[in-house]
């Protein structure tokens, strides 16, 4: 059996927890292209529900404003 390096992999698990970013599916990959956006109104506090009517109404994008929260929590 080979020695476990605990430094090397403290290190490697550090590096892989700053990069990592949780795979996008379904709607939430949809807004993805907008993500920008959708921060710099998340910035201005205006309500989830209110980006979700509006990227329906305007854009054709059906989301629901659970949608637009866990997309703006998961690429903070």
């Amino acid at each position: 059996m080979s020695e476990i390096n605990v430094e090397e992999v403290k290190k490697l698990l550090r590096e892989f927890a700053r990069t990592y970013r949780r795979p996008l599916h379904g709607k939430m990959l949809v807004m993805e292209p907008f993500k920008d956006d959708l921060l710099k109104l998340d910035a201005k506090n205006i309500p989830n529900a209110d980006v979700a009517a509006f990227l329906s109404q305007k854009c054709g994008i059906t989301v629901s404003k659970d949608t637009v929260q866990r997309f703006l929590r998961t690429v903070k």
